[in-house]
């Protein structure tokens, strides 16, 4: 399955939404001709001239992992593995004897830092054969209108970021909103809105095979974050003065 192919290929057609992380839970142990998935991982590494470098769990880049997985109880992840100076690791877990791990490919869309290799990216996402969840997102130079799209998701605030955790949408899990010259230093700001889109198993009534499932599950997940999207950017009408009884509304058309 050619993944990041097939990701481009959806992602061309609404060219604003691009994908910042990519994650794939994988079995290392699980083989082919070639050897075991982490085999095939470390040859990747070899031959791109980088490695593998345990992480310190006394380091903040550890901290800052293990922090944002602290509240997913299933994962719980272990050993952290980064690859050299890119925004590539990944993570074992307590699952299945420490077999199972997480890989996470990060930071895809920035601006001013050095971009991964896509050939690398391509080829790590070959060696695993899964995705698990992508991050799609969006940046606009003007805030988003925090207070429509409230009318329809319950957000939070966390100092200068919003977060919404639970979006009652099967394709996005969650989203959130944050000023990037705050967070990456930039000059000027840059507001990003960003959602987790989880590819899961799905069964109709057979279990469908992965690259089936990518498609279906990633083109509903654009096709609902642009609808967030319009939402947060477009410039509303003038609300009536009067109510109507029944007066909910659906963010799907």
């Amino acid at each position: 399955m050619k993944i990041l192919a097939n990701i481009n290929k959806i992602l061309a057609e609404t060219p604003s939404i691009a994908i910042d992380t990519i994650r794939a839970d994988f079995r290392k142990d699980r083989r082919s001709k070639d050897g075991s998935k982490l085999d095939r991982l470390n040859l990747i590494a070899r031959t791109y001239g980088k490695s593998w470098r345990k992480m310190d769990k006394s380091d903040w880049r550890f901290k800052t992992i293990a922090k944002k997985y602290r509240y997913d109880t299933e994962l719980n992840l272990t050993n952290i593995f980064e690859l050299d100076d890119l925004n590539i690791f990944y993570a074992n877990t307590a699952q299945d004897s420490r077999h199972r791990a997480r890989l996470e490919i990060f930071g895809l869309k920035q601006y001013g830092d050095e971009q991964t290799p896509s050939n690398l990216i391509a080829e790590l996402l070959k060696a695993v054969g899964n995705v698990s969840s992508v991050d799609l997102c969006f940046d606009s130079s003007s805030p988003f209108d925090v207070q429509k799209l409230a009318e329809y998701f319950h957000l939070r605030r966390y100092e200068n970021a919003f977060y919404v955790n639970h979006t009652g949408l099967s394709s996005l899990s969650k989203f959130y909103i944050y000023d990037k010259k705050i967070k990456d230093g930039l000059k000027a700001s840059l507001w990003r809105l960003e959602a987790t889109a989880p590819i899961i198993d799905l069964n109709k009534p057979a279990l469908l095979p992965r690259a089936e499932r990518l498609e279906l599950q990633l083109r509903q997940a654009v096709r609902d974050f642009s609808q967030i999207i319009d939402t947060a950017t477009k410039v509303q009408p003038a609300k009536p003065t009067y109510k109507a009884k029944n007066n909910k509304r659906e963010l799907r058309a």
